[in-house]
């Protein structure tokens, strides 16, 4: 256990003078905004219930500055599965850029001996569910590198007693085809990620659907959303846009 928590068997609990959570706003309850957006946050009268997977950074004074904030090192809290966290201070929202990337969050101020999180995580299927369906759309929080997607992703199997029955190395391959380079989306984040020329914070997740969308023409038009993935098809036609040929392609076409 790291010098920043303390644990007495039930709770996590901070262990400096304060420390605060960064959680990206998106993923905080909208539904009175939009009663379809799904959402991985809520603050409620127990605390905030959030996946454990955000920023952190850790004070030795409780007077916090924006000096002193810039100046602190950025943690990130890699548990993957939902918590219950009750920090004492107020909850705000501000702009900031960390590792590089701009975003709104929702800061939790927490006071030392303040419950970060339950000592022990319930196992329960849903929670496999809720991760997984947060990679597939492409939401995951921007707190995790490149290379921590997939240990996430295996560990959240293994707190929650959950078999995948798939070979990790499937896995492992889903994460690499739906990281792509934000300057060109065809091209997947491990080629440069695998250069070592690349922050491992600056890849775009892409969903699903969009995956389908940038691969090619017939991969656009056999999935879901047929005139959305029509206009896409187009637009790579026209521009001359190359395109992956599918095993499956090369089948119809001989």
């Amino acid at each position: 256990m790291s010098e920043e928590f303390y644990n007495d068997g039930n709770y996590i609990f901070i262990n400096t003078e304060a420390a605060e959570a960064y959680i990206s706003d998106e993923l905080f309850d909208k539904t009175d905004e939009d009663p379809t957006a799904s959402s991985l946050a809520y603050i409620t009268g127990e605390g905030v219930h959030t996946l454990g997977l955000f920023y952190m950074r850790f004070f030795n004074t409780s007077e916090i500055t924006p000096e002193l904030r810039d100046k602190t090192r950025v943690r990130t809290l890699n548990y993957p599965n939902l918590i219950t966290s009750v920090p004492s201070g107020e909850i705000t929202k501000k702009e900031l850029t960390i590792n590089g990337q701009t975003d709104t969050y929702r800061i939790l101020r927490y006071s030392k001996g303040d419950i970060l999180m339950d000592a022990v995580s319930k196992k329960s299927a849903s929670n496999v569910e809720l991760l997984t369906k947060l990679i597939l759309r492409g939401k995951i929080p921007k707190s995790l590198a490149y290379e921590d997607i997939y240990f996430v992703w295996k560990k959240n199997f293994e707190i929650n007693g959950f078999n995948p029955k798939s070979p990790m190395a499937l896995i492992q391959a889903m994460v690499a085809r739906m990281c792509r380079n934000p300057g060109n989306l065809k091209e997947e984040f491990r080629i440069s990620a695998g250069k070592g020329t690349a922050n491992p914070h600056d890849y775009i997740m892409l969903g699903l659907n969009q995956i389908a969308a940038n691969s090619s023409v017939m991969v656009a038009l056999s999935y879901e959303r047929f005139f959305e993935k029509l206009t896409s098809s187009l637009i790579m036609t026209q521009e001359g846009t190359p395109q992956e040929t599918s095993p499956i392609e090369k089948v119809l076409t001989l």
